[in-house]
């Protein structure tokens, strides 16, 4: 879960933008997960799930320097 500002900070350098479509019941299920309030955005529970996946799948995640 990204609300601190130094970790918003941290993924929105040095970034790139990654689009994808998805099905409307999967729209529809994230945005249920962004009205509990645990997410700012769609974007901020993405980046979330896609960090926690490759975490699990340990695939290291280093910064660019």
């Amino acid at each position: 879960m990204v609300k601190d500002k130094e970790e918003k900070a941290k993924y929105e350098t040095d970034s790139k933008v990654v689009s994808t479509r998805v099905t409307i019941p999967v729209y529809e299920a994230i945005n249920k997960v962004i009205e509990t309030g645990l997410y700012l955005r769609t974007s901020d529970y993405l980046r979330d799930i896609i960090i926690k996946d490759l975490k699990s799948r340990e695939i290291e995640i280093g910064k660019k320097d």
